[in-house]
């Protein structure tokens, strides 16, 4: 049995996966690799870059980076919806971030912001206005997306649930 934080865990390596999609070559991986040697050490504890985490969390699931670069694995994690919108309010919390999606007219495209918009385009969503509450921190707030787009559901999912037919949903 895979625990929940083992999944966000592998879904947000593989978001940032279509980031690093540079050649091994390529002159900022060079600059990454390059020893600085001769420098003083800084005082107290270094700090953790989000590279350094994600680099972390791929030993930790024996994963490579040709296995988190892949998008359409990530895209199979998060159901996108058939008329690609929200019908009801969905949150998502993770850590002290937690985003909110809401319903618009369709036509009026995704309104969010920063990680939000990238996670909801990527889902396939067209038409939300997405807002961040809390934490600044871009990982964070892309894994509380992903937990809020996992929430959704359509009218057919609910009608199901409930015993009703579809009709009986707006009486």
């Amino acid at each position: 049995m895979v625990s929940v934080k083992d999944k966000l865990r592998e879904s947000t390596l593989q978001w940032f996966g279509h980031v690093r999609r540079r050649d091994i070559d390529a002159p900022v991986r060079r600059c990454e690799r390059l020893n600085m040697a001769g420098l003083r050490k800084g005082r107290g504890r270094p700090k953790k870059y989000w590279e350094e985490v994600i680099r972390q969390d791929m030993s930790v699931l024996h994963l490579t980076e040709d296995m988190t670069s892949d998008k359409k694995v990530w895209r199979s994690r998060i159901k996108v919806l058939p008329n690609a919108c929200t019908n009801w309010r969905s949150e998502g919390d993770f850590g002290a971030a937690r985003v909110m999606l809401r319903p618009v007219a369709p036509g009026t495209g995704v309104i969010a912001g920063g990680v939000v918009r990238i996670v909801l385009e990527m889902a396939g969503v067209e038409n939300a206005l997405g807002k961040q509450f809390g934490s600044n921190n871009a990982l964070n707030n892309a894994r509380a997306t992903v937990v809020a787009v996992q929430q959704m559901r359509q009218f057919s999912e609910v009608a199901q649930d409930r015993g009703i037919p579809m009709e009986e949903l707006w009486k």
